[in-house]
């Protein structure tokens, strides 16, 4: 395998991204102009501040929220999943609805098997 410095690669991980999908990078900075501050960006890649530079600042200016994560989709999801409990605990303490959908799932995991 060739020894390819960190730029090198994150080139051409920024060209596979977005200089060969023209159409994709399109579509969100038109996203992005026509529904300012309505659309919130998560960009999740170890090349995340790559990416948002070549979408543009003026286009990401446009945005509710931006959020770059410099990790792999694997790293950002498992993450995710860690805060999972204190997602859940939080909005059922601000959503009525949402507490008794939960307590409703939690009867049924919790009513006991009846075997024939």
């Amino acid at each position: 395998m060739k020894n390819t410095s960190y730029e090198e690669r994150k080139k051409c991980c920024l060209k596979e991204l977005l200089g060969q999908t023209p159409r994709a990078l399109s579509l969100l900075r038109n996203t992005l102009s026509r529904r300012k501050n309505q659309v919130e960006l998560t960009i999740v890649d170890p090349f995340a501040d790559s990416i948002a530079k070549q979408i543009g600042d003026e286009y990401i200016k446009s945005a509710k929220s931006v959020s770059l994560q410099n990790v792999t989709f694997e790293k950002y999801i498992d993450a995710l999943w860690q805060e999972t409990p204190l997602l859940v605990k939080a909005t059922s303490d601000n959503n009525a609805e949402f507490k008794q959908w939960v307590e409703r799932l939690w009867a049924f995991q919790s009513w006991p098997n009846e075997k024939k």
